[in-house]
């Protein structure tokens, strides 16, 4: 492209040394020659306009300045020539220039001077860039509305242009939105989209940015192991092409999951990490990242100081940026550490400025968090009133989210409070939900998730590079197939690779066997002490039941007492069988009843069960709110089904439905529930443990009189991931 100014030179010489040499050429033909010459300097100084802007754009992060005077440079050249397309490309560089510098409003002025200009040509792909551009800049800045109404700008002119690539990196962008509003379902759709479009269109790296948005979005909702899956995929991708702010990114995901397991050394080398790749590529917005979680590491660690100027760090950064999300998140984390070294008051001032900024971002996961923040402040404060609102806030907000870990901080306070206003009745139904909450989020497989990972991804990354050495060597020997003395050395060759990968894979084979029957009996082990440690509580419950006068308390206690006794067959059941994640269903179910029939001891003789639940099976993470549904309609079916009635049946049915679903169904032949009674709202602990219990396992509940009482509940068993 140098050259070409040279040569239009060369070109202007040799027509001027005609007009001196040959005057005798008629006025039309020096015409058509100077019409000839004029074509031939405006593509040059149209080629000269594109390469200084083409340089301006790779030089925005680095040397913005620079950046800056070449595409005013590359402005003038192309006003000049009134070159339309010229001019909109060089708004849309300094856009970019600008949003590099973090000046967002001056980014959006020129992304729109540009927008006219493609719009003056039709440019209906760049005008899909720039609506894109547009809606990345509100989302930086928490405008989340914005943001959506751009990328949904940005996919009409895609689908048009049939743009794949764009499309891809559009619905990454709305999943983004989602995810902030808080609108999981939307967003885990919107990413899956972009990996679809994104393999339409083999964009390697556009699948690896959304596999880690998967991963941070399965982090929000607390799937810890679902987001391992996601980032370890989008590293591995991310490694092939080369793309290290997206590893960057990666690596301090993969860092705050070790945080999760209280692996510091690993969490801040994870996080160190992500500093190193976002430096060398000059990504100011992961630096700050960096530094956040850096902060938190050491903040969990109560090296406070530490945490303190980490936060600054990435505060400053976030202040440059104008983020109001990150700005926030850094009033939020710096208030927690004043709280926790008892400067009360001036954490609640900060974590009040946090709350007022979220709110007007919307950003209802931040909310609930402050809220829970402002709470433990107001009480520590004295003021109760306001605490309860918090809570109250943060809870509903939790549910509607369905984040378990805003449920479970918010039941437990909810708990507390209620304890000390000695509303007991309030107090345990927070409590058994902080209970149920708690158990959900227990998983104690992480650790060895993550380390199995680890290795998988070594393994896989070595398997490739032998499979690439393979399919060269193949290559060669089809070249020389006439040597038939070279091609019987490679053919022994092979066999013996052959050998040794067989070898190789029969050793691993036989090691993971070995620690796999180990981890089984460390699992029966755990099981069985789990089931010793239900039956203790058990027997506490009625032992401290003797104790009681109040019938209605003694009563309560008897129920509290079955509900333990359901959980504690569950882990006799695994402990008693080879298999250690399902638990066969109707031999649980005869214990469960033979269990209740003792506690009532005067129901026994009148009332007869009848049990259907053959060669079915469910996973202990959907057995055990099934046995605590059952258990508490068996019990309501004992205490009111039969009044007045000698003898009476209960049956209970669990088998196979639609779509590979389940049908639990428990009904009695007695006097029937009372009509349009609603579980969730009941004043019966019992039916709103059931409904609660029902939502846990994403399930469907029905209630209706048939020849007494009949209770339906329909689910899906949880799949688990192999390997």
């Amino acid at each position: 492209m140098k050259a070409c100014p040279l040569q239009n030179r060369k070109n202007l010489i040799f027509f001027l040394t005609l007009f001196i040499f040959f005057p005798a050429i008629n006025g039309r033909n020096i015409l058509a020659e100077n019409n000839s010459r004029k074509v031939v300097i405006n593509q040059a100084d149209t080629a000269e306009a594109h390469r200084l802007n083409v340089l301006a754009l790779s030089l925005r992060k680095t040397h913005p300045d620079t950046a800056m005077l070449l595409a005013q440079k590359a402005m003038k050249i192309s006003r000049q020539e009134g070159d339309t397309t010229g001019i909109a490309d060089v708004f849309f560089t300094i856009a970019r220039i600008h949003q590099a510098r973090f000046t967002f409003d001056s980014a959006r002025a020129n992304y729109h001077r540009a927008e006219k200009y493609y719009l003056l040509t039709n440019n209906f792909r760049k005008l899909a860039d720039t609506y894109n551009k547009i809606g990345v800049t509100y989302g930086i800045q928490g405008n989340y509305e914005a943001a959506a109404e751009n990328f949904r700008k940005s996919v009409q002119y895609n689908e048009q242009t049939n743009n794949i690539v764009g499309l891809g990196q559009n619905y990454s962008n709305l999943g983004n939105v989602y995810k902030y509003l808080g609108n999981y379902g939307k967003s885990s759709e919107a990413y899956l989209k972009s990996v679809a479009y994104a393999r339409q269109a083999n964009d390697t790296g556009q699948i690896a940015a959304s596999y880690n948005h998967l991963g941070i979005l399965a982090d929000y909702q607390g799937d810890y192991r679902r987001a391992l899956d996601y980032y370890f995929q989008a590293m591995k991708l991310s490694d092939i092409i080369g793309d290290l702010e997206q590893m960057a990114a990666i690596a301090g995901n993969i860092g705050i999951i070790y945080y999760y397991q209280n692996d510091f050394e690993k969490a801040l080398q994870y996080q160190h990490k992500q500093f190193d790749f976002s430096m060398q590529v000059s990504d100011e917005r992961g630096m700050s990242y960096a530094y956040e979680n850096i902060g938190a590491i050491y903040e969990k660690m109560q090296k406070y100081d530490s945490a303190l100027v980490n936060y600054q760090r990435s505060l400053d950064i976030r202040v440059k940026m104008t983020d109001k999300k990150g700005i926030s998140y850094c009033w939020y984390n710096m208030a927690d550490i004043y709280f926790q070294q008892g400067q009360t008051q001036k954490a609640l001032e900060m974590h009040l400025r946090s709350l007022k900024l979220r709110e007007g971002l919307g950003f209802k996961l931040g909310i609930a968090q402050s809220c829970l923040k402002i709470g433990a402040a107001y009480m520590k404060t004295g003021k109760k009133t306001e605490a309860l609102s918090c809570f109250r806030r943060a809870y509903n907000l939790g549910e509607k989210l369905g984040y378990p870990e805003i449920m479970e901080e918010s039941a437990k306070n909810l708990s507390n409070y209620y304890r000390e206003k000695h509303d007991f009745q309030k107090a345990y139904k927070y409590l058994t939900i902080f209970k149920q909450m708690s158990d959900s989020l227990r998983d104690v497989k992480n650790v060895r998730k993550i380390t199995r990972m680890e290795l998988e991804y070594g393994f896989n990354k070595q398997q490739d590079s032998i499979q690439r050495v393979r399919e060269q060597e193949q290559y060669k020997s089809k070249i020389m197939l006439k040597h038939q003395r070279l091609q019987k050395n490679i053919l022994i060759a092979g066999l013996i690779g052959i050998l040794i990968v067989v070898f190789l894979i029969s050793r691993i084979y036989l090691i993971r066997k070995r620690a796999d029957e180990q981890k089984e009996m460390l699992l029966k082990e755990i099981h069985h002490r789990v089931k010793n440690n239900l039956q203790t509580i058990s027997s506490l419950l009625s032992l401290q039941g003797y104790s009681l006068k109040d019938d209605r308390v003694k009563e309560a206690m008897v129920e509290s007492q079955c509900r333990v006794k359901s959980m504690a067959l569950i882990h006799q059941a695994l402990y008693q069988h080879d298999r250690l994640s399902h638990i066969e269903m109707e031999g649980y179910f005869t214990e469960l009843v033979s269990s209740l029939k003792k506690a009532y001891t005067s129901l026994q003789a009148k009332i007869s069960t009848i049990i259907r639940a053959k060669d079915i099976s469910l996973d202990i993470d959907v057995a055990i709110p099934v046995g605590m549904i059952t258990n508490e309609l068996i019990i309501n079916a004992f205490k009111h089904a039969f009044a007045g009635r000698e003898q009476g049946k209960i049956t209970i049915e669990l088998k196979r439905g639609v779509d590979n679903g389940y049908l639990l169904t428990v009904a009695d032949d007695g006097v029937g529930i009372p009509e349009n009674i609603n579980p969730a709202n009941t004043g019966t602990l019992g039916l709103r443990l059931v409904s609660l219990l029902t939502r846990q396992i994403k399930g469907t509940l029905t209630v209706r009189n048939y020849q007494g009482t009949v209770i339906t509940v329909t689910f899906k068993d949880i799949p688990k991931k192999s390997g």
